[in-house]
């Protein structure tokens, strides 16, 4: 069973990244990551998959991964800001708490430092 489904982007760059994350994390073994693009900006694609899964998985929590330079952000227009991100991920947290009733979502956002690092911060939405 997974505890955690994680909602990572399907940027080639970042499942590696998010998984060495997740285990540095002590969650190894213990969530069940899903990519799809842009993960906070196509929330409503993908809410009631997560409800699903988490149903059969027996997931309690969510964490939605987004990260800056984002093709999916591009595309739809939208400014690939880190406000803009956060108030993105805020949005899709308060549909998972309010409407589908997770108790636990944690929001982060990937980046990339000066020497191409990447690193993920918690944001507190």
């Amino acid at each position: 069973m997974a505890k955690i489904i994680v909602v990572g982007c399907v940027d080639e760059r970042l499942p590696e990244v998010v998984q060495a994350f997740l285990n540095s994390h002590g969650q190894t073994g213990q969530y069940l990551l899903a990519n799809t693009p842009a993960p906070s900006l196509n929330f409503k694609d993908q809410d009631r998959t997560l409800t699903k899964v988490a149903a059969v998985k027996g997931a309690s929590e969510v964490w939605l991964i987004d990260h800056l330079n984002c093709g999916g952000y591009t595309l739809a227009g939208e400014d690939d800001s880190e406000e803009n991100h956060e108030k993105h991920l805020a949005s899709a947290k308060g549909e998972l708490e309010g409407e589908y009733g997770f108790r636990t979502v944690r929001t982060f956002i990937a980046s990339q430092n000066d020497e191409k690092e990447w690193e993920i911060k918690e944001v507190h939405v």
